[in-house]
């Protein structure tokens, strides 16, 4: 995108009293375009999960703040804050179930032109929201590696016209965390 980009960051994986693992990350980038007139991003992110594992239910939440270049011809890169959470359920010793939501928000930076059809224009600061439903099959082959089949509904709303969409789709997947 014709910038210039850094990032630092650290961070922790760790498991806490056996049951609970997590890790946390925190950081720092800064965007540099290398076109003038356009403004770039300098600023702090990360992300956190953690999980807590209580007989055959596992608990999940989790958290993340960063930048990322856009795809959109007018904003070079959006900031993203996403939020989720989920459970498993073990029913028997190789069968998992999962559910998952989350949901996010995107920020893109400075002001859109928005024209309407009687000829009328107006700025606005473009936000997007993003949805997923997931829920997952996990077939245990052996120790922890496992096998799973996953359902995900995702949907998108926005105050920029024409970029609300949804999708359904299904799909299979390898796990090294059974």
């Amino acid at each position: 995108r014709n910038s210039y980009s850094f990032q630092v960051s650290s961070g922790l994986r760790f498991p806490l009293m056996g049951r609970i693992r997590g890790a946390l990350t925190l950081g720092y980038k800064s965007l540099l375009p290398r076109t003038k007139g356009i403004n770039g991003f300098s600023g702090g992110g990360g992300n956190t999960s953690f999980h807590l594992r209580v007989s055959r239910v596992q608990f999940r939440v989790l958290y993340s703040r960063d930048c990322y270049f856009s795809y959109w011809q007018d904003s070079l890169f959006f900031i993203e804050g996403l939020w989720g959470a989920g459970v498993s359920l073990y029913p028997t010793s190789v069968l998992r179930l999962d559910y998952d939501y989350r949901t996010s928000r995107s920020d893109y930076p400075g002001l859109l032109l928005l024209a309407f059809p009687d000829g009328s224009v107006q700025e606005i600061e473009r936000r997007d929201w993003n949805r997923r439903h997931i829920v997952s099959l996990v077939y245990r082959i052996v120790e922890e590696i496992g096998i799973g089949l996953t359902c995900n509904f995702w949907q998108r709303s926005s105050n920029y016209v024409l970029v609300e969409r949804s999708r359904f789709f299904v799909g299979a997947f390898l796990t090294y965390e059974f």
